[in-house]
């Protein structure tokens, strides 16, 4: 049963005293608490309706609340403070409400605010009070297009609050509201719908709006003031649509792509290169003169994905952009990210995420250090560091607006040739022959300080002399200084007896390599150290590489992959490298040059027939 005003909720009550003679029946009474209970018990049935009407009464007055259909948000209400405010008072707050969209967010939709703004809201009332604030005289509509984390909140004042500033202000006649579905944008579109007539304080400062007008349908309303709002989705015909003389003049595009349009290149060019550019932006239908307001947001899908080519200037030289990631800056102390990362995914451990919230709590401060994220109230540093460590492509993708192209990766993860090197029996014969020979090499890093800075990688490979197959024994990806490095290296070198070990030495790189042959003389530990001066670029290298893992030449262990956190972001790293401005590429290095010194003069792919 769906209740819709308080006369309703007053049958509904009668009839339930009817049938119970006026008291709960006991399965009911264990919701109440124990106070309550007893006033129950000793109340007749008249006493019961009085008290029902004394609150009704209270909360009428008090808080001038409905019960509202299908609301899951607070009801709005007319504070105290709020009434004893003069005429005079509330027409300048309404009206210094006509020119800032946060000012009207902050009065009307307490409910929409429970938290902080974040960067990204605080960027989308800046725009729109700007655009949309004091009228200004212009020969042509803006063009905004924001590339906005997922769970950011931005839906809330774009399609939400945004059209109901219009309403009021009648600062637009006819608005049109886009998201990748119709039934997405009839919802936006419901919840402005429910604002119109259920939220208190804004009926009561804008009484003309109240209601429903002519038109008052899931998909497109006409308000009491003559505002038309049409919810559409993705590829609905937008141009030629009027209302009376007026053409649409405020589009509202809010995630108005999916993965599955981004993927499909007869999609994405129905989408990009004949909805948007021939029917969207001819939206006005005038060549003179267009003053449509275009505000589009969304959360880049991919590099072939039209908010990314909004986002360049040269594509789309007359819209204005941003882009926001919801990391602005990773923490320092990545060390101890590390050694949580590792207790959060202890699979023997059942308490585990318990232990590793315990161990962030006693380091949070150390933890934090360094860190900066655009909303710490609504998505902070610890929730985001869970996806970024256990779900590294969605996390570029939602969280930093980078999406991983799949197009450009060299590697696919089902590229990967997976072994169980701990019990199958040819691999186990690999690792037993004394005629196996091992390789390593480091991308090296350059920091004094081994809780800052770069990344270090070391890879280690053991070569079968019958079949040239070659094994990743072991990925070491670690924040160290150079003298930490130097001496991984000799411990490694220890237990794998390496025939060569490759190490950068471009730049300052140099260092590690002379300070390890020098270590290694004074230790009596002779590292067969092989310095190189790179100078194709990583990609180039890689380029090179990847045909011997996608082949099976170069294999991984299953069982370290799932166990040991470096060697499983090794594994993420090689199978979301582009060579195009990847962030994390220290292991695809260090595979490179462990490959580079594995290989003979004369080094052949190794088909699956010859094993």
């Amino acid at each position: 049963m769906k209740i819709e005003t308080f006369d309703e909720l007053d049958i509904v009550r009668k009839r339930f005293n009817d049938d119970f003679n006026g008291k709960p029946p006991d399965y009911l009474m264990r919701y109440l608490d124990g106070e309550e209970q007893r006033i129950l018990r000793e109340m007749s049935g008249n006493d019961v309706e009085t008290i029902t009407e004394i609150y009704d009464k209270r909360y009428k007055k008090e808080y001038e609340i409905d019960v509202t259909k299908g609301y899951d948000l607070p009801t709005t209400y007319i504070t105290k403070e709020e009434r004893e405010l003069s005429d005079s008072e509330v027409r300048a707050i309404v009206s210094a409400c006509q020119y800032n969209l946060y000012a009207f967010a902050v009065r009307y939709f307490p409910h929409y605010l429970r938290l902080p703004s974040n960067i990204v809201q605080k960027k989308i009332y800046g725009i729109l009070s700007d655009e949309l604030g004091k009228p200004k005289k212009r020969r042509k509509g803006f063009r905004w297009a924001l590339a906005a984390p997922r769970r950011s909140a931005k839906s809330s004042i774009v399609s939400t609050i945004l059209p109901l500033w219009c309403i009021c202000y009648n600062k637009k006649k006819f608005i049109i509201m886009l998201s990748n579905t119709a039934s997405q944008a009839v919802d936006f579109l419901s919840d402005v719908t429910r604002e119109l007539s259920n939220n208190a304080l804004l009926l009561k400062d804008f009484p003309f709006v109240k209601g429903k007008g002519e038109k008052w349908r899931t998909d497109d309303i006409v308000t009491k003031n003559n505002v038309r709002v049409t919810a559409l989705g993705t590829g609905n015909q937008i141009r030629g649509r009027k209302f009376g003389t007026y053409r649409p003049d405020l589009l509202i595009m809010d995630d108005i792509e999916t993965s599955d349009m981004v993927r499909s290149k007869s999609q994405r060019e129905d989408i990009q290169d004949n909805w948007f550019k021939k029917d969207v932006l001819f939206v006005e239908g005038n060549e003179d003169e267009d003053l449509t307001d275009i505000f589009f947001v969304g959360t880049i899908l991919g590099k072939e994905s039209l908010l990314y080519k909004l986002l360049d200037p040269y594509t789309y030289p007359d819209w204005k952009s941003d882009k926001f990631k919801s990391v602005i800056k990773f923490a320092d102390r990545t060390d101890l990210w590390d050694k949580w990362a590792e207790l959060y995914s202890d699979n023997f451990d059942i308490a585990r995420e318990k232990n590793a919230w315990k161990f962030y709590k006693e380091n949070e401060k150390e933890m934090l250090e360094g860190a900066n994220v655009i909303w710490p109230e609504g998505d902070p540093y610890y929730k985001l560091m869970i996806t970024y460590y256990f779900s590294r492509p969605a996390f570029y993708s939602e969280k930093q607006n980078e999406p991983i192209d799949s197009t450009k990766l060299l590697v696919l993860p089902e590229d990967i040739h997976y072994y169980k090197f701990r019990s199958d029996s040819e691999i186990l014969a690999i690792l037993d022959n004394p005629r196996t020979t091992y390789f390593g090499g480091i991308d090296p890093s350059v920091g004094k300080r081994s809780d800052v800075g770069d990344y270090s990688a070391i890879c280690t490979l053991a070569r079968d002399h019958e079949t040239g197959l070659l094994l990743v024994v072991d990925f070491d990806l670690k924040r160290r200084s150079v003298d930490q490095q130097v001496y991984d290296i000799m411990k490694k070198h220890t237990l794998y007896h390496y025939k060569s070990f490759v190490v950068e030495e471009n730049a300052f790189q140099y260092v590690l390599s002379e300070q390890l042959r020098k270590r290694s003389q004074q230790e009596g530990i002779y590292v067969p150290i092989k310095g190189v001066n790179q100078y194709q670029d990583k990609k180039m290298r890689f380029e090179g590489v990847a045909p011997f893992i996608k082949d099976g030449t170069i294999i991984f262990s299953e069982e370290l992959a799932k166990k040991n956190k470096s060697y499983a972001r090794a594994i993420d790293q090689i199978i979301t490298f582009t060579g195009e401005g990847d962030e994390e590429d220290d292991a695809v290095d260090a595979l490179g040059l462990a490959f580079s010194a594995a290989k003979k003069s004369r080094f052949r792919m190794i088909a699956k027939s010859t094993r």
